[in-house]
C-alpha cells in the first residue's frame, strides 16, 4: 500500500457551502430537510451569507459531486424564487485536520465531520428577508437540483450554463441599466445561430474575396464582420430560441427588448419606463430559463 494512502484521513466528511443572496436571503434558524435520501442542513452564517451542509458523507470524492449538486439545486432555486443566489465555483478540501479553515466568509469547504468549525470572519450586515416564506420553493429547487436528468442535461452545454451564470449575476448589479444590459446578455447566449439563405452566403463570400488587396489588419477585422454575415442577426437568433420555448408573442416582446438594448449601449438612449422594461425582460428570462432546463436543452 502506497504510503499517501496509509496516512489518507477516514471519513466521514463535511460539505460546508455558503451561499449569498440578492434580494436578501438569509436564515437565521437552521433547518432540516431530507431530499432524495439525503439530509440537507440549511443554516445561518458569518452575515450576509447562509449555508448549506451536508454531513455523513463518505468520500471526498462524494462530497465534491455533492458539491454540484447543491450549486445545480440552488440555481433552480433561484428561478423558482425570482433572485440571484450567488455560490463561489470552487470547493476547498481541508484533508489535514491541522490546517485553518478558510477565513473568507464565502468559500465552500470539505473538511472531516468531526473537526472544529470555527473561522475567522468578519461579520457585515444584517438579515433582511424571511427565509420562512421560501423554504418550501428552496426544498423543491434541491429536488430539481438533486433529481432531475433534464436541468442536469441542460447545463452540460456551455452556452446554457453561462446563460445561467449571468442571470445571477446580474441580481447583484446596482444599476437598472447594467442589469438590463446583464439580462439582454442572457439572451444573446442562448441565441440561436442557424445560417442565412444561400444567395446571402453566397454574396458574403464574393465580398470575402474580394479582401486580398487591402492591409493585413483591415482584412482581418473586414472579414470577421462579412462572416458573421452569414449567420441570422443577433435579434432574429434571440427571437427563434424565445419562441421555440415560449411562444410567438414572448419572441416579439424579446426582440423589441433587444431594440431598447441596442439604443441604449450605442447611443446612450434611456428610456423613462427602463425599470419597467428591466421588471419585463427579468421576467421572460427566468422563464425562459426554466422552460430549458424543464426541457434538458435549448
Amino acid at each position: 500500500m502506497a504510503q499517501s494512502e496509509m496516512i489518507k484521513p477516514e471519513g466521514p466528511w463535511l460539505l460546508h457551502v455558503p451561499f449569498v443572496a440578492a434580494p436578501n436571503l438569509r436564515f437565521t434558524e437552521e433547518q432540516t430537510n431530507t431530499v432524495a435520501e439525503c439530509t440537507i442542513y440549511l443554516k445561518p452564517d458569518s452575515a450576509p451569507y447562509s449555508c448549506v451542509v451536508i454531513e455523513s458523507l463518505a468520500t471526498v470524492d462524494e462530497a465534491r459531486k455533492r458539491f454540484s449538486d447543491v450549486r445545480r439545486a440552488m440555481l433552480a432555486t433561484s428561478l423558482m424564487i425570482g433572485c440571484g443566489i450567488r455560490i463561489k465555483d470552487d470547493v476547498k478540501v481541508f484533508e489535514d485536520d491541522a490546517a485553518q479553515l478558510p477565513s473568507e466568509a464565502d468559500q465552500p469547504f470539505i473538511c472531516r465531520q468531526e473537526r472544529s468549525l470555527a473561522r475567522l470572519v468578519i461579520n457585515v450586515g444584517e438579515p433582511e428577508f424571511a427565509p420562512n416564506r421560501v423554504l418550501a420553493d428552496i426544498i423543491q429547487g434541491f429536488k430539481i437540483g438533486l433529481t432531475s436528468s433534464f436541468a442536469l442535461d441542460a447545463l452540460r452545454d456551455d452556452r446554457v450554463a453561462l446563460a445561467c451564470d449571468l442571470y445571477t449575476d446580474s441580481w447583484f448589479e446596482k444599476s437598472v441599466a447594467t442589469r438590463f444590459i446583464s439580462l439582454i446578455g442572457v439572451l444573446e447566449v442562448l441565441k440561436d445561430h442557424d445560417p442565412v439563405s444561400p444567395v446571402v452566403i453566397q454574396l458574403v463570400d464574393d465580398w470575402l474575396g474580394q479582401l486580398h488587396h487591402l492591409e493585413a489588419a483591415e482584412t482581418d477585422s473586414l472579414s470577421g464582420r462579412l462572416r458573421q454575415m452569414k449567420e441570422i442577426s443577433i435579434g432574429r437568433g434571440i427571437g427563434r430560441v424565445v419562441s421555440r420555448h415560449l411562444g410567438q408573442d414572448r419572441a416579439r416582446e424579446v426582440q423589441g427588448l433587444y431594440s431598447i438594448r441596442s439604443k441604449l449601449v450605442h447611443d446612450g438612449k434611456r428610456p423613462a419606463d427602463l425599470e419597467d422594461e428591466l421588471r419585463r425582460t427579468q421576467y421572460i428570462v427566468r422563464e425562459l430559463l426554466i422552460q430549458i432546463l424543464q426541457a434538458g436543452s435549448r
